[in-house]
């Protein structure tokens, strides 16, 4: 979320100083509680990971600051991270195996395969007995599912195009994110059934507004 408000802040020509205090704090506070846990078996590679992020947060705030004083355009702001990405990615391949091992398994790390796959909770969300279908789409969440749906798309053509809030970028990750663990493994539409919930909300209001609402009651409002 931090690194795609980085971009929708930046693209939007705001300040991103906020992104990189309240994220490097973010990251602090969980590295100080991973310190004081003794013996924990992946300690390392988390301390590399929390590191990782203080430090990500406020670099990506200085390459926006450096991008506006040079009055470059804007678009070079996710190429630049883009770039800054690969270069973590082949200086960790080179230097530390283990980091390498952490970043590549972010790729597959909701994916089963082979025998995790025969767990009924832990199979593909879409495919019964290898076979694709829908239907689990509306076995679990019914016509909200698709309700849903079309309030992504509005929501993340406003985040695009027009002005934007931080909670509305971080809805949409956090649907994105919950999406494709949700269609890895079927266990996770419990949690997506919240982003189901909230987005079919969303697009209650936008029809209210569409039909006037404030209208009859004059005290309606939504941002």
């Amino acid at each position: 979320y931090f690194t795609v408000q980085h971009i929708v802040d930046h693209m939007h020509k705001r300040s991103t100083d906020y992104l990189a205090v309240s994220g490097a704090i973010i990251f602090l506070i969980a590295l100080l509680m991973v310190l004081a846990v003794p013996n924990l078996s992946s300690k390392g590679l988390l301390l590399k990971g929390l590191y990782a992020g203080i430090i990500a947060f406020p670099l990506l705030t200085l390459v926006s600051i450096e991008l506006n004083k040079r009055k470059l355009e804007k678009y070079y702001y996710p190429l630049s991270i883009v770039a800054i990405s690969i270069a973590v990615i082949i200086l960790a391949k080179t230097f530390s195996p283990s980091a390498y091992a952490l970043i590549a398994n972010l790729a597959t790390y909701f994916v089963r395969t082979g025998g995790g796959t025969t767990i009924a909770e832990a199979s593909p969300l879409l495919y019964q007995g290898g076979i694709f279908t829908l239907k689990p789409l509306w076995y679990n969440f019914g016509p909200a599912v698709y309700v849903a749906l079309l309030a992504f798309l509005m929501l993340a053509y406003e985040v695009i195009t027009k002005k934007n809030t931080q909670e509305k970028t971080f809805l949409i990750v956090w649907t994105i994110v919950i999406i494709r663990a949700t269609l890895q493994q079927n266990r996770f539409a419990y949690y997506m059934s919240v982003n189901i919930a909230i987005l079919a909300g969303y697009f209650g209001i936008r029809l209210l507004e569409f039909g006037n609402w404030n209208m009859f009651v004059p005290n309606f409002k939504s941002k």
